[in-house]
This record gives structure tokens, sequence and C-alpha cells, in this order.
């Protein structure tokens, strides 16, 4: 069974734990080291227990605290070599850092990884795919858009976390200034108007859940996605995708594999979503 739980996701930090019986990664890590050995204790680990971390780019909030995590607990970190270098300053950092060159499959356990280039302002930003047997988990986040391969691994994942940063017009009426606002929508992240075309036009007859990811506390709000996506996710009933919106600073929702009445024996306590 994969199981995935969010443990932050947006400009404060993004975080997210994906777990099997004997694998546990992390996709980033910007929340403290304070804070993700409380948040481990929920899943009765620690992060020694951690196999590995993953890192989609440099900028501080995913990668605050990858270096401390690497130098005191010795877990390797996972990214492709400009972020490794971003984050390190060196060209061959050593051990606690493995290379994942883009479109290469990596096997970690039982778990497969996979990092695929994404646009963003980063000096080699990734996404990740996570596979396990049949089921595969998508995460792109930090993007400014979908490209065609970005697409045909999201088609058939069983979750995909997308990014879903700003709402068009809240953003362009907004107090950013232009500078700002251009980096966002030509290199920075995602917009709802821009995930829910692609959804309409390529996620049909999908069987799908969707966290919609690192949503801005400016520029975005839960009832404006729910707004935009109310036509793909609201079919009277007969659609079969899900969406959850991810919470900002706080653990959100659980996913997993399969069906397991089991679920409070993985977690301590009810899950926020």
């Amino acid at each position: 069974m994969l199981k995935a739980v969010s443990l932050a996701s947006g400009s404060s930090g993004n975080c997210i734990f994906v777990s099997t019986q004997k694998t546990h990664l992390l996709l980033d890590l910007g929340i403290s080291l304070r804070r993700l050995k409380e948040e481990l204790t929920h899943f009765f680990l620690t992060p020694d227990d951690i196999t590995a971390v993953l890192v989609t780019h440099e900028h501080s909030d995913h990668s605050s605290s990858v270096l401390s995590f690497a130098k005191k607990y010795s877990r390797p970190v996972l990214a492709t070599r400009g972020t490794i270098r971003a984050l390190t300053g060196l060209t061959h950092p050593g051990k606690s850092f493995c290379l994942m060159q883009p479109g290469k499959e990596y096997k970690l356990n039982e778990i497969t990884v996979k990092a695929l280039k994404i646009s963003h302002d980063a000096k080699e930003p990734a996404g990740f795919v996570i596979g396990k047997e049949d089921v595969k988990i998508c995460y792109f986040v930090d993007l400014a858009r979908i490209t065609r391969e970005i697409r045909s691994e999201i088609l058939d994942a069983q979750l995909v976390i997308l990014d879903c940063n700003y709402d068009e017009k809240a953003l362009l009426e907004g107090s950013y200034h232009g500078a700002l606002k251009k980096r966002v929508i030509q290199t920075g992240h995602l917009s709802n108007q821009q995930v829910r075309d692609f959804l309409r036009s390529d996620m049909k007859k999908k069987l799908h859940e969707f966290w919609f990811a690192h949503i801005s506390e400016n520029n975005n709000s839960p009832e404006l996605i729910s707004g935009a996506m109310a036509s793909i996710f609201n079919n009277n009933g007969k659609e079969k995708n899900l969406f959850r919106i991810l919470p900002r600073k706080k653990r959100g929702p659980v996913w997993q594999s399969r069906k397991n009445t089991q679920l409070d024996l993985f977690l301590k306590e009810t899950i926020p979503v």
C-alpha cells in the first residue's frame, strides 16, 4: 500500500510524506526539523526512519531544512545536479546527496522515483513521479506550464498533487508589483484557470484524486478554486474525480492506494482536511 500525507503546502513551507510499510519519503523539506519530528510522531516514526528526501528545487520554502536534516540524520537527499549545486555550493557535495537525472527511474526499496523537468525560475527544478507496482503519485508544484511529458504522467496517476497557486483576476488586480506579477505568471506558478482548462480537456472519464497545492495567501482562496473547478468535479455526482485543497501551514488530507479499515493504526489522530 502506498500512502501520502501533506504536512505543509505554500510559500511558508512545503513537505509531502509518502510511505509504505518499509519505505518513507519526504517530497521537499521546507518545514523546520522540530515540526517534522512532531509530525512524524503521528505515524509512529522518527526522522531516523526516513528513507530519503526528494527536493524539487533550492527555494527555501521547499528546502530550508534539507542541509541540516542530511547532516543530523545522515539520510540521502535526491535532487537534480542544478538543485544540489544550488543547495550546497559544491560540484561534488558528498555521499548524502544523490544525483537524479531527469527522466531516469530510480529504485528505493519497493518504490520507484523519477524526476521530470519543470518550468520554474530555479537552477534545475523538477517534479516527481512516485510508483509502487501499478500505483502512481505525481508531485508537480512551482511550475508555470504543463508540458506534454508531465501531462502523460498525470493521465494514469491515482494521486496528482498539482500547483494551483493563483486566480488570474485576483493576481492582476492585487497588490503585487508589476515585476512580481510577471514572474508569477511567466516562470512561477499555475493559475486556477490553467489547471481547470487542463483538467477539462484531458481528464474526462479518468479516476484520480487531485490535491491542489501551493495556494497563494494573497491571490487565491479555497472558494475561488472550488468555483473554478465546479464544472469539472460537480457533475451531478457522476464524476469520479475528487479534489482537495491543501492547507498552507498544517497537516492536510491522507491518501492511500486502497481501502484500509485499519487506517487509525497508521495515524494517532484524525487528519484535518
